[in-house]
């Protein structure tokens, strides 16, 4: 992967990112200081997800209220309709591809390899694959962070096997969207 900066891992399909709480921003102003960016594929109506979520959203304003300024999640939905989006986005503290941009989706998990739902892939601030065990990490190894992406493939690469298992929606199950 040869991009100069994350914004080139969503343009030019995409050009704003929606907010939790209020209006869609640039994904230039969004993300282009991050060191490190999380894309976090997941639906509504995948139970796995559902059970993952509020682990997520606790260990992001966990890092957030430690000024961890230079770390941002976008949420990449999986979900079946507008409706189930934006009941699900209301649970979440960060940025989100609008379900209108969900085509985006398909072509990022291709991108990364995304295979399942849930799933956490890593980025560092080229858009270069750190990893795509983000979800493991979170909930096995949180005190690799604050993230450096050195750090995230250290502690990637130290995971228990069995944390690779983790139960996963596989994509070939997911609707068309």
């Amino acid at each position: 992967m040869s991009q100069k900066s994350i914004v080139d891992v969503f343009t030019p399909a995409c050009d704003l990112l929606q907010t939790a709480r209020g209006p869609a921003v640039s994904l230039i102003t969004a993300l282009a200081s991050k060191k490190v960016i999380g894309l976090y594929f997941s639906a509504d109506w995948c139970g796995p997800c559902r059970a993952f979520t509020p682990r997520l959203v606790q260990f992001y304003n966990d890092l957030k209220a430690r000024n961890a300024d230079d770390f941002e999640i976008v949420f990449v939905s999986r979900d079946r309709s507008a409706a189930s989006f934006v009941a699900y986005y209301s649970k979440m503290p960060w940025l989100a591809i609008s379900y209108a941009d969900n085509d985006v989706a398909a072509v990022l998990g291709d991108r990364y390899g995304v295979s399942g739902i849930p799933a956490l892939v890593l980025l560092d601030a080229n858009g270069v694959l750190a990893t795509v065990k983000g979800r493991e990490l979170v909930t096995g190894k949180p005190a690799a962070f604050p993230w450096g992406i050195a750090a995230v493939e250290r502690a990637a690469r130290a995971l228990p096997p069995a944390a690779a298992k983790a139960t996963c929606t596989p994509f070939a199950t997911l609707p068309e969207i």
